[in-house]
């Protein structure tokens, strides 16, 4: 898989670094890839891979993330919105402010998740 045939869904990208996705580590990558190609991501580390494919899809998986902080960063002008080391962590914080379940905040798109994770922050932290 070269290119993402789909936008990323949170749901994809729990229990990934996001930082080390930006940065294009190859573990990280290939196990977004394995993921959304519904292989156990365990086991898709690939010291062999073909490292072409593997920075384009990298690289796209890491655009749509920069393009979701972008976009929420423009529904919120002046908030210092920054991304969560993991999108585990965003969850975390909107379940603990808006007692939203699982299934919706991992249903959520990257953006809205984003969004909605600095409003949690604010209300948290109000002072800040």
């Amino acid at each position: 898989m070269n290119s993402l045939a789909r936008p990323l869904r949170t749901a994809d990208l729990l229990g990934l670094n996001l930082a080390k996705l930006l940065d294009m580590h190859a573990g990280t990558i290939q196990r977004l890839q394995a993921r959304l190609q519904g292989v156990d991501d365990t086991a898709a580390l690939d010291d062999d891979a073909d490292v072409a494919p593997l920075i384009a899809f990298g690289c796209n998986a890491a655009g749509q993330v920069v393009a979701a902080l972008e976009e929420a960063r423009a529904r919120m002008p002046g908030a210092e919105i920054r991304l969560p080391e993991y999108i585990d962590d965003a969850i975390a914080d909107i379940a603990l402010i808006f007692h939203w379940p699982l299934d919706t905040l991992a249903a959520l798109p990257l953006p809205d998740l984003i969004t909605w994770r600095e409003r949690a922050r604010v209300r948290a932290c109000p002072d800040e």
